[in-house]
């Protein structure tokens, strides 16, 4: 009898629960999160925090955002800003 193997949903819903649990945690320690944020500071870029974001908040947890602009080599550029809010 051979080793049982996991189904491929069963490790991409693993994959994707750590990036919330990610998420959550940097919103926590450091209040707020840009898609900036995330490709910098965690070992396996997240290249989709505002589905992230959408989960957290179906979840219960209060997250607002915020537009930002900033200059670049190219221009101007707009963001999202997620903050964590306690009520």
């Amino acid at each position: 009898m051979g080793k049982k193997k996991k189904s491929m949903k069963s490790r991409s819903s693993n994959k994707l629960r750590n990036q919330h649990d990610d998420v959550l945690a940097y919103l926590e320690k450091h209040g707020s999160i840009t898609q900036l944020d995330c490709y910098r500071q965690f070992p396996a870029p997240i290249t989709r925090l505002s589905a992230i974001i959408f989960d957290l908040k179906s979840e219960g947890y209060h997250i607002e955002s915020v537009w930002q602009k900033s200059k670049n080599c190219y221009g101007i550029t707009k963001f999202k800003r997620y903050f964590l809010r306690d009520y």
